[in-house]
């Protein structure tokens, strides 16, 4: 599944390229969710970071056109489908107590061509029927592979009010609440992985000072989470957790560790150290990438692999999230008023070289992901 879509895309190109289009319409675009006062909001901008021929500043260019409201400040988004044909884009956002969802058709797309981007579903969480905690208070979002289904880690006292950890699986269309987990004991903070290979929901409950990985499958929601194995960090440490090519890997704020073949029973690999204040684990869990890629609050690290020590970090500050464009094997970070770009597929080893574009009009990014341009004959 994995090598399909990389071997699918570049074919794309290459047809592309005969018409003589291929320095006109850039291959991808960018998402962001970013907040511009009190209002929530997506933008699109337009990818030519490869096109030598364009100013550095100017290879990323903001589309105004396609700027749309949220129904709150964005939190967290995800992709249907993210392997394939990355058609549809779900983002979660929370206004004062109400939470969010909003789908996002993402098909069909070009910077001259953007009339079809739009909502084309909301779902508000708090009004939902089913199971689920008293508190609706999510602060992670993952979409199965078909889009039928979503999960949502949810966090109470993120919202100033009291209650546990759970997680809660509900159906996008009709929208309702079908599964609430809370565990027999604690569940981990910023720990929740949806692997679309075969849709199962990745998560982490505290055993003592350590924590254990445990998954549900989504077409087996009634049954009890299969206990993976356990891992040597401390739950309040965990900053986020992600699919690196066969593993699941859990960042703490200084180190790592990584279930090897994570769909087996088998405890964690010893913790490596990386850099400090480690927040976001920059992943992707279809593109082939076995380096671990890490977004601290003042460095951007690379580990060569999963057992591999930290290579010289990069000095890169105050950026929040960022996310792997497949196509390219280009890794996108976003700030505030800005954009970094690092080359993943040149990369070798040392510090990583990463290049920083203006965008004067993006405030307060939450998220970024990326889809498919659509490339419009001449």
């Amino acid at each position: 599944m994995k090598w399909l879509w990389a071997l699918l895309l570049p074919v794309l190109v290459l047809v592309s390229g005969c018409t003589g289009t291929v320095e006109e319409i850039p291959e991808t675009l960018l998402v962001v969710g970013f907040t511009s006062g009190n209002q929530g909001r997506l933008v699109l901008i337009e990818n030519n970071v490869l096109q030598t021929d364009i100013p550095l500043t100017e290879r990323l260019r903001w589309l105004t056109e396609s700027v749309r409201d949220l129904p709150g400040l964005p939190l967290a988004a995800d992709v249907v489908d993210r392997a394939f044909e990355r058609r549809a884009l779900v983002v979660l956002s929370r206004d004062g107590a109400s939470s969010y969802l909003s789908v996002f058709n993402p098909s069909n797309l070009a910077p001259d061509r953007l009339e079809g981007f739009h909502e084309t579903a909301r779902i508000a969480l708090n009004d939902l029927l089913g199971p689920r905690p008293t508190v609706i208070c999510p602060t992670r979002l993952q979409v199965s592979s078909t889009g039928r289904f979503a999960a949502v880690l949810n966090q109470p006292t993120a919202c100033g009010a009291a209650g546990g950890i759970s997680i809660n699986v509900l159906e996008l269309d009709p929208p309702r609440f079908i599964r609430h987990y809370e565990g027999l004991i604690p569940l981990v903070d910023n720990a929740l992985v949806l692997d679309q290979a075969d849709d199962t929901l990745y998560f982490l409950e505290e055993v003592g000072a350590r924590v254990e990985l445990r998954s549900l499958a989504l077409d087996r929601l009634a049954e009890r989470p299969v206990i993976i194995g356990d891992a040597d960090i401390d739950a309040r440490n965990v900053q986020d957790m992600g699919i690196v090519l066969d593993s699941m890997v859990v960042l703490g704020s200084g180190s790592f560790v990584a279930f090897e073949n994570y769909r087996a029973p088998g405890d964690a690999t010893p913790p490596v150290a990386t850099s400090p204040s480690s927040r976001r684990l920059i992943s992707s869990d279809f593109a082939d990438l076995e380096r671990v890629i890490i977004l601290g609050r003042a460095n951007f690290t690379v580990h060569l692999s999963v057992t591999d020590t930290a290579q010289p970090p990069a000095t890169l500050r105050d950026y929040q999230s960022g996310t792997v464009e497949a196509l390219n094997r280009l890794v996108f970070v976003v700030g505030s008023g800005r954009v970094a770009v690092f080359d993943e597929l040149s990369y070798h080893e040392d510090a990583p070289a990463l290049t920083p574009i203006p965008l004067p009009d993006l405030t307060a990014p939450a998220f970024i992901s990326w889809f498919p341009a659509l490339v419009l004959p001449p």
